[in-house]
């Protein structure tokens, strides 16, 4: 009788560290002032969802110098993997993901305060030349357009996470507010009326791969011209990069630039002390 007991005991210790191992499905939380990555395609493969991943908090692409990998700077996982398993079905092919011209990709974010504090991408219609900005947005638009936002950003808390990365969710298309694609396709555009965002510029497409689209980042805090925090692009393994407006210049064009002003100066001088 206690040879079975602890046998059934063994048993019993063995099951629960089995349940402990089986890995928990991670919970997205999507926290104030993140920054949302969204994909979608409008026709073929994936037509029916959108990807979506909370790439992190605006401060980290605020006062930017030089470039960063946003995936290894937030554990953002494997992207690509995703990419791939949800809108890609030839590496290398016109049918890629990264090469798709009905593959759109957008950023956008919003916090709870009162007057909201939103972001919005706006496409380079020139990768590298910085978008014009978008109109400015007086307080009853931004905190409009905050709230739609807000519809979109909630469904994280009941998302299940992919397998590829903990910070993204693969979304159903729906006739709703909560669906990022019902957002950008309801109406002239995107998140409601008052925001004045066109979906053809809020999103970027890889018509020229994803060398040839890049998404700059613009912050509306204020009823002013809202300002461009800096510039995304994505790899065809789908690494984020971002790359600040705030870039010190390198130091041999800095010191280039300071010894022309000084030989201006000079030139301008000595004239003066011939008189």
């Amino acid at each position: 009788m206690k040879k079975h007991k602890q046998t059934w005991l063994a048993a019993l210790a063995l099951a629960a560290v089995a349940v402990l191992q089986v890995p928990a499905s991670a919970a997205i939380t999507y926290s104030d002032g993140d920054i949302v990555l969204a994909v979608r395609a409008t026709a073929g493969v994936g037509n029916t969802q959108t990807y979506l991943v909370d790439i992190g908090n605006v401060s980290q692409f605020t006062g930017v110098t030089g470039s960063i990998n946003v995936n290894t700077l937030n554990s953002l996982g494997n992207l690509g993997a995703d990419l791939v398993a949800t809108f890609g079905t030839g590496a290398g092919s016109s049918t890629e993901w990264y090469n798709r011209s009905d593959l759109s990709w957008s950023l956008f974010g919003k916090d709870s305060l009162s007057p909201a504090s939103i972001w919005a991408s706006k496409a380079e219609t020139t990768v590298g030349t910085p978008a014009s900005p978008w109109a400015a947005l007086n307080t009853t638009a931004r905190n409009g357009t905050r709230n739609q936002i807000a519809s979109v950003t909630a469904t994280f808390a009941t998302a299940t996470a992919t397998a590829n990365s903990t910070k993204a969710f693969i979304q159903t298309n729906a006739l709703n507010s909560a669906s990022y694609n019902y957002q950008v396709t309801n109406g002239g555009t995107a998140f409601g009326t008052l925001s004045q965002w066109t979906t053809s510029s809020l999103e970027g497409n890889f018509a020229n791969g994803s060398a040839g689209t890049a998404l700059d980042l613009f912050q509306f805090n204020s009823s002013s011209t809202p300002s461009n925090l800096g510039t995304f692009t994505i790899s065809n393994s789908g690494v984020l990069t971002f790359t600040g407006t705030s870039a010190v210049p390198e130091p041999s064009r800095a010191l280039f630039g300071m010894l022309g002003m000084a030989a201006m100066l000079l030139r301008r001088r000595r004239p003066a002390a011939r008189a």
